[in-house]
């Protein structure tokens, strides 16, 4: 990954993920690096059925953040 791309977002996204495990919506183990280069893997896609497959996979991305996660009481 670029080092331009991945310095900017990788610390905005490293705020996000723990602001999110904070509050109890998704797991705290999540490297904001892993979750950059899956997102990143999802252009990669060029099949017949690349739009059903990236929303599927997407789909799976964000059930796999919330796995485990202890959403708090409002």
């Amino acid at each position: 990954m670029p080092d331009y791309f991945r310095s900017r977002f990788e610390p905005a996204l490293a705020m996000l993920l723990t602001s999110a495990a904070n509050a109890g919506v998704t797991r705290g183990d999540i490297a904001p690096y892993d979750l950059l280069r899956a997102i990143g893997n999802l252009s990669f896609l060029s099949d017949d059925d690349a739009v059903m497959h990236t929303e599927w996979m997407i789909s799976l991305l964000i059930a796999g953040l919330r796995f485990g996660a202890q959403q708090q009481a409002s």
